[in-house]
């Protein structure tokens, strides 16, 4: 339950104070600086930082508490560190409340001159001139006057001046070794989603990264908790030597309470600064900021540690049902009564619908389609038209010197030359869908099936089109990973066994591409791999290899669906048009294989349909006339991958391995949380609250969350962080102090919530 504050109803407050300290070191002592005031100062929760403005005056003057005129020199204390200590009143009982505490450092000073000042008391320091003649002294003696403003930033400002540049990995024992470069956590060196967490704690109990190339699965991904133990041990602020010059912890309360440790973020590291790390990672974007306080004599031999505080903006605690993780709500909320307050000067309090949603839909990349097609089944194409393939079938024929028929190997060569031109490049070698295909894959006993989840999905394919011609392209690899056993029913029954190697990381396939051999001595029908087909082996397996000294390659078109099949060696690319290389001379033997009936590919496709959740599954019924509806575009952090029936994934010996089908990856329970989350954040109206006091006074702290406003007839539910409290300390008697609290909501973006 919320901890009830209600501000003071004293007609008769006592004016605070303050006092100004500095120290040039963060070791040394803090020293009590007269005269240098502080005009006003903030407290700001991340991304900013925290400021300070003081004044200090020069010359000759009467200062506050003294009796007589004294000269005051100018003061240069940039670069130095601050303390502000505003006195606070007692409480109700009459016991000393701890004054408010400001720190930081100062980074600039502005003079303002005011010019040369005559000191009306130059004999009483120069008592050599006021023998002679005090008048003359006091005329001639003038001194420089006017005032220094002081410009002073947060100890967050400490953050920014430190760059990452290295990193720490595990030494592969109980140790750790320095790399000269910063790593992205949960990210390779392609930015491609990496678990490179070490497996256990290093020798200062924080996990480094990982030294193998293939460590790691879900539980050695770098968490946002495990990412800033590592960053407040490694890449805290050092001397000139190297060594810690200020010790940085976090606050173990707000580490568990706030900071997330089920998650994986990506974060990019090299080149950029602690604070910039650690505004990416308690992002407002993901519900989650910091403050920074000082811990007095925590740090090593007695000096100050600076503790990093994480904070979240929930008022509830937020379930991910998908995977069972729990995000704690604030732990520091409030209900604020200001009703009766004397001293309250302003409040401005603004309700805000413009991020209201009646609903929320998290969609994903396009579905991701993987099957098998072959010129059997009518659903692999002809890439060239009958003009091309005449062209390339007559060779260099109809040219006035071809050579005599008994020059039988000067007519290949002659042929060989055109046909490699890039106008024939085409014809046997480009091969894609049919303009009319039907969306369908045949299975081994021919029957067909859609290569689109159709039923899985619930979707109609009477009514509902997920091809378009102009966009369909065949993708460069297949939902499918190396050293993977996808046969069967492995895919539907969550049964893949992974093959991969200890200490090695598997790869996507490349679209699989299979040749009908010869039948082999034993019986049935044989495939190879196109890409194989040369090898010993297959002349092992399949006789004396007569018709397969070739080799082949293969590759996706980037402009249609299609694949490109480039064939080496002898025959070149007719090798596999036994159907419809006809020799117009009896001068080449035609080609051991015939696509149409021989050639099989398997292939993926991406579908013109998202995966998509929505959250409410149905739009409720609303007063307005347009329905607020929210989408949130996953992208490729949300994949559905799906496996046809019947698709070959592998080949045994010569035999090809079938799959029953199923869905490789599937992140439609990721989507649904990510849309359930949304619209619990954006399913309710947000608030901000601005209150202004004539005092100097800590109501709250930056990260508390205000719940309700007001008591009894004036009760209003709220829920809003505080983010900023300023300080306006008044310069003159007839001035009073101000205090400006202001709240904020977070603009919740989803997706930093998982990466």
């Amino acid at each position: 339950m919320p901890v009830a504050i209600e501000t003071t109803t004293d007609l008769i407050r006592e004016a605070a104070g303050h006092k100004v300290f500095l120290r040039e070191e963060w070791a040394d002592e803090w020293e009590e600086t007269p005269h240098l005031y502080c005009t006003s100062c903030t407290w700001t929760a991340a991304p900013r930082i925290a400021t300070a403005s003081l004044e200090w005056r020069y010359g000759v003057g009467l200062r506050q508490g003294e009796e007589e005129f004294d000269l005051v020199d100018r003061l240069q204390k940039v670069r130095h560190y601050v303390k502000v200590a505003i006195d606070q009143p007692d409480d109700a009982d009459g016991n000393p409340v701890d004054p408010l505490l400001w720190y930081g450092v100062i980074e600039q000073d502005q003079t303002r001159p005011d010019g040369p000042f005559c000191d009306p008391h130059a004999e009483r320091r120069h008592p050599a001139w006021a023998a002679d003649d005090p008048d003359v002294a006091r005329a001639e003696h003038r001194e420089p006057s006017g005032r220094t403003g002081f410009a002073a930033y947060g100890l967050e400002i400490l953050l920014e001046r430190q760059t990452i540049a290295r990193a720490w990995v595990d030494d592969g024992s109980v140790g750790e070794m320095e790399l000269g470069r910063g790593l992205t956590f949960n990210a390779d060196d392609r930015g491609q989603p990496f678990a490179n967490r070490s497996q256990a704690l290093g020798p200062r109990g924080k996990y480094l990264f990982c030294q193998s190339a293939g460590a790691g699965d879900e539980t050695e991904s770098w968490s946002s908790r495990d990412i800033l133990d590592y960053l407040l041990e490694y890449h805290t602020p050092t001397d000139h030597l190297d060594n810690p010059a200020i010790q940085w912890k976090l606050d173990p309360f707000g580490r568990i309470f706030a900071v997330p440790d089920r998650d994986a973020p990506k974060l990019r590291t090299h080149g950029r600064t602690l604070k910039q790390l650690l505004d990416a990672l308690l992002d407002r974007r993901r519900l989650l900021s910091y403050t920074l306080q000082v811990k007095v004599g925590e740090g090593p031999m007695g000096t100050d540690a600076i503790e990093i505080e994480p904070f979240n903006f929930l008022d509830e605690d937020l379930l991910w049902p998908a995977s069972g993780y729990l995000q704690h709500q604030n732990a520091h909320q409030f209900s604020l009564d200001f009703d009766r307050a004397v001293d309250l000067e302003e409040v401005v309090h603004i309700t805000a619908a413009s991020q209201t949603y009646h609903q929320v839909r998290a969609t994903g990349a396009p579905i991701l389609c993987c099957g098998t097609i072959s010129g059997a089944d009518g659903n692999l194409g002809a890439g060239w038209d009958i003009a091309l393939q005449n062209a390339y079938n007559a060779g260099a024929s109809l040219e006035g010197d071809y050579p005599a028929a008994d020059h039988r190997w000067e007519r290949q060569e002659r042929n060989a030359v055109v046909r490699a031109q890039e106008s024939l490049r085409r014809v046997y070698s480009w091969f894609d869908l049919p303009t009319d295909w039907n969306g369908k894959v045949k299975s081994a006993g021919g029957v067909e099936v859609y290569l689109f989840p159709f039923e899985e999905l619930d979707i109609n394919p009477a009514t509902d089109q997920v091809w378009w011609r102009p966009a369909m392209r065949f993708e460069r690899n297949l939902p499918l990973l190396t050293d993977h056993d996808y046969s069967g029913a492995a895919i539907v029954g969550d049964a893949v066994v992974d093959n991969t190697p200890a200490g090695r990381v598997p790869e996507f396939r490349p679209p699989y591409a299979i040749i009908k051999l010869a039948d082999s001595p034993s019986g049935g029908i044989r495939y190879s791999e196109m890409e194989q087909i040369a090898m010993p082996s297959q002349v092992e397996l399949y006789g004396d290899g007569t018709g397969r000294t070739f080799s082949a390659s293969v590759r996706m078109q980037t402009d249609e669906p299609g694949i490109i099949v480039r064939v080496s060696g002898d025959y070149g690319p007719h090798a596999i048009a036994a159907a419809d290389f006809v020799l117009l001379e009896c001068d080449e033997d035609p080609g051991p294989f015939n696509w149409r009936d021989d050639l099989a590919v398997t292939i993926a496709m991406r579908a013109d349909r998202h995966v998509e959740m929505c959250w409410p599954l149905s739009l409720v019924a609303t007063p307005t006339d347009a329905a607020r509806i929210l989408t949130i575009d996953a992208g490729q952090l949300a994949e559905l991958h799906y496996v046809a029936t019947w698709t070959i994934v592998d080949l045994l010996d010569g035999e090809p391995i079938r799959s029953l089908g199923g869905f490789v990856r599937d992140d439609r329970g990721l989507l649904e949380d990510l849309a359930r989350v949304a619209f619990e954040w954006y399913g309710a109206e947000r608030q901000t609250l601005e209150l202004t006091y004539r005092t100097a006074t800590e109501i709250s702290r930056i990260g508390d969350l205000i719940t309700e406003i007001g008591s009894g007839p004036t009760l209003e539910s709220i829920r809003t962080v505080v983010t900023e409290i300023r300080l306006e300390l008044a310069r003159t008697t007839n001035d009073t102090h101000k205090t400006t609290i202001k709240t904020q909501w977070a603009e919740l973006d989803v997706l930093r919530l998982i990466s």
